[in-house]
Formats: structure tokens, sequence, C-alpha cells
């Protein structure tokens, strides 16, 4: 009888360590409502089977690969051979792209293009094909290039619907003529801008997902979290960008905040306030400050960002157009060169944050951090338009001061402006 018994506690002991060491399925950002919960070996039957269908879907990769192409990196001056060098290391792909129609329109990421607004794509074959950038969207950061040598076939077929989450999908890419196939789970629903999460962060920018029919149905776009975008929308939206002539934007490289509430009684002019301007962009390079009110673009009157932001769009590229700002209350013109929004969006470098400003929590108190809408350690850049770089500097501005008081803020949100208004 003892023996029977220490047998069943071995046995459950074995049972309760196989169950523990299953591993888990991926996490889900959205939460999928569910009518029962499923049981962890249910899961890992369920995922079990999926890759044993991907087994199987190893095979069809050359067929999935020719809907694609691959981008290559932009390669510098190769250096010289030597005898103490270390090899030179292999260039991967800057990124791939999927053909979405007989026609040679190919859905890719900006981040693969590299800047470039006409280069060679490379087929599944090896042939190259030229391309030209046709239509680049900002707000997903997809780009729709056209080539006149991508084969009519080659065109993908697109799933009437996304996968739901926890389902298998299939990343297909080659490079070099070598097919690469890698499972890939989505983690969550489609969000309002038409991406899902999935399981890999690994995925080049464009790199095509495909349904276990073989229906692409997103594109990875890269980044720290793990995502792509919808297909479907996303070509609707640049074919749109391209019949309301918005699709090689332009751009100067400014951001631009709303004058409204205290601002108001700041700026009186009519005109749009730049809040910030981007680190060697066209603005950047030409002496467009923070602070500046744009008050025309060329010979076109402007008064809100709706107004100036197509204005910009507009913009023939490379070519100079005086901007009319107003700074300190005096008008200055300043001789611009617009660029392409893709050229600079790629140009562009995270700002390093300012740490020797003070902050916000070092020079007022609660209630006058949010009146003026400011978090304890937003840095205050400057008073009135002077710079500051210590808390004593900015506690002797501010005594100096006369209201308004307009201080100039960095913070995870940015850089803007705010007002300092006196708390009843």
């Amino acid at each position: 009888m003892r023996a029977k018994l220490w047998i069943a506690v071995g046995c459950a002991l074995v049972l309760a360590a196989g169950v523990l060491t299953i591993p888990s399925p991926a996490p889900s950002a959205v939460a999928v409502p569910q009518e029962r919960a499923t049981p962890l070996l249910e899961q890992e039957v369920q995922r079990r089977e999926q890759l044993r269908i991907f087994g199987e879907l190893q095979q069809l990769g050359p067929r999935l690969a020719r809907h694609s192409v691959t981008i290559p990196a932009v390669v510098g001056t190769p250096s010289l051979p030597s005898d103490v060098a270390p090899p030179s290391p292999r260039i991967d792909p800057a990124g791939h792209g999927l053909i979405v129609s007989a026609d040679g329109e190919v859905l890719t990421s900006a981040g693969a293009l590299r800047g470039r607004e006409s280069l060679q794509v490379e087929l599944l074959d090896g042939s190259r094909a030229e391309a030209r950038v046709i239509a680049f969207d900002p707000d997903t950061d997809l780009v729709l290039l056209r080539s006149a040598s991508v084969p009519r076939t080659d065109a993908a077929p697109w799933a009437a619907e996304p996968p739901a989450p926890g389902m298998l999908t299939v990343a297909v890419a080659h490079a070099s003529g070598h097919v690469a196939v890698a499972p890939v789970f989505v983690t969550a629903a489609p969000d309002a801008d038409r991406r899902i999460r999935t399981t890999t962060a690994e995925l080049a920018p464009g790199t095509p997902l495909f349904t276990v029919a073989g229906e692409v149905f997103a594109v990875a776009v890269g980044g720290s979290v793990p995502s792509a975008v919808l297909v479907a929308p996303a070509v609707a939206r640049l074919r749109d960008r391209i019949a309301a002539g918005q699709a090689r934007r332009g751009a100067l490289g400014l951001t631009f905040q709303p004058i409204e509430g205290a601002l108001a009684e700041v700026h009186t002019m009519p005109g749009v306030l730049v809040a910030d301007v981007a680190q060697h962009g066209p603005a950047d390079d030409a002496g467009v400050l923070p602070g500046d009110l744009i008050t025309a673009i060329g010979d076109r009157p402007v008064t809100s960002i709706d107004e100036i932001q197509p204005v910009i769009a507009q913009l023939e590229l490379e070519a100079p157009v005086v901007v009319h700002v107003l700074r300190g209350g005096q008008p200055i013109e300043i001789d611009v060169v617009a660029t392409s929004a893709l050229g600079l969006r790629v140009r562009q470098v995270p700002r390093t944050p300012v740490e020797d400003a003070p902050q916000a929590l070092t020079l007022f108190d609660a209630e006058q951090q949010a009146a003026a809408d400011l978090r304890p350690r937003s840095r205050v850049l400057a008073i009135n338009g002077q710079p500051v770089r210590t808390v004593d500097e900015a506690r002797g501005r501010l005594r100096r001061a006369r209201p308004p008081v307009l201080l100039y803020i960095e913070d995870e949100r940015g850089r803007f402006f705010r007002v300092l208004e006196p708390v009843p």
C-alpha cells in the first residue's frame, strides 16, 4: 500500500513539473473576450498544431517569396584588402517590400529606403529592377514604389480579414537567392491605426506577413515594438494621397503649437507659432527659431496650423521659398529650401534631452505647475526668450520678469511654450 502511495505521489510531481515547464503563449496587448478560460495544456496543443502546419508551409516559401522584393542596403566605399584588418561584415538588406499590383506597385516601410527616392530592388531570381517612390505617408511611415520591371504575375493575393490574436502567420523574404521563412504569432487585434502586434521584432522593415492560406495581410514596420501594418488600408491611403496631389510631400522641419488660452495674450498678431525646429533640417539651416511667428510662406498668408501644413506639403522640392516671420515683433524674411518629407524623416536623429536645465518642481509650486500645464520634471529651457541653465539663474529671471511670463519647456511631450499664470 505504501509503495503504491509513493508511486502516486511521484507521478503527480512529474505531471506538475511537466505542466509548469510548458512555455506560455505570447502575451496579448488587447484582451480577447472568451466564453471560457482556455486551459494551459489546451493552448499548448493548439500552438503545437499550428507549428506543425508551419513546418508544412516551409515548402511554400519560394512560392510566397516571389510576391516580395529585397531592398539592398546603402553600400559605401569598400575598404581595401588588408592582412591585419578583420574581414568586412556581411551586409544585410535594408529591408523588403510587397508587390501589391500588376502595375509594379511595391509597398514598403520608409525605414527600408534610408532616404532614397529612386533605387534598385532585387527580385526572387536575383535580377534587379529600377523603382521610384510615388507616394509617402508620414502618418503610417509607409511608402509606395513603382517599377516597370516587376513581373505582372507576382502581385500577392490579399487576405479578406487579418488573422485573429493567437493565430500563426508566416513571414517570408528573400535575399541573394535564399528564401527565409519564419513563424510569427499575432498577439493583438488591429488598433485605430490599423496596426497589429506580433511576437518578434527581428523582421526587417517591409517584410510581408502571410496567412497559413498563403494570402498576404500585413508588412512589418520595424522598431522596438514588434508590429505590422495591414496592407489593404495602407495601400488605399497611399493611393488617396496620390489622387489628392500629396504623393511627394514637401517639408521644412517645423513643429507648430496652437495659439490658444494664455498664449493668445502673448501672440496677438495672426500667424503660426513655431514650437520646435528639427535639427539640421531646412528651417534649422536657414535660421528659423522656436518662438517665431510665421505669417506667410512665399506669397501665401497663413494664420493657422490647418492652413500652413498643406502649403508646406505642396512646396516645390529643392527650390528656395521665402518664409515671413515675426520675431520679437519685428518682421523678418528667411530663405528656406524645402526638402521631401521622406528624406527629412530619414535624416532625423532623436534629440538629446537637455539635462542641465532646471526642472519645474525646483521653481514652481504644485498650483503654479497645474495652472501652466507643467509636469514636475518638465525642463525650463528659456524664460521670456532668454535661455536658463541653473535654478538660481531661472529664479533671478523670474523675479525680474513682468507678466505675462513666457516659458519654453521640454519634457516627454516635446518642446513647447507655456505662459506662467498667477495663481489666485
